[in-house]
């Protein structure tokens, strides 16, 4: 078990094995993929936009501690977990809710079409009978 001793302006983090270790945001990025594979599938490994979401989320994550320890300090693995949990799944979750706005906006517009045709059709096929009419009678005299 390593000592805690704190250096000015560095982050340390404590193990699950009580261990200190340097905060190192490579492997908050690392998580996040690994969250991104087993949502999105393999297929996404090379996706630019998925790389830089991950690069988004772990900064937003190091931020987090930043903000909180802006002299440096010690933070146990589990808040790292957290923090982490909670950027990722609000990212989900916003990725999920966009996608049902959209569903929801597809169908409403879909309603609204349909309502168009209730009330636009009859008129615009009277429209063309009588268009169709004047030009037969037209042609007759």
């Amino acid at each position: 078990m390593s000592v805690i001793t704190s250096i000015p302006g560095q982050l340390q983090v404590i193990k699950r094995t009580g261990d200190i270790a340097t905060f190192d945001a490579e492997k908050i990025s690392v998580a996040i993929g690994k969250a991104f594979l087993a949502v999105e599938g393999q297929q996404s490994a090379d996706s630019s936009r998925i790389h830089d979401r991950i690069e988004q989320l772990t900064e937003m994550v190091t931020n987090t501690f930043n903000r909180r320890l802006p002299s440096g300090g010690t933070i146990h693995v589990d808040e790292i977990k957290e923090v982490l949990n909670l950027k990722v799944n609000s990212h989900f979750l916003n990725f999920s809710i966009k996608g049902l706005l959209k569903q929801q906006l597809v169908a409403l517009c879909s309603a609204f079409i349909k309502q168009l045709d209730m009330i636009y059709l009859p008129i615009i096929l009277k429209t063309i009978r009588n268009f169709s009419l004047q030009k037969q009678i037209a042609i007759s005299f």
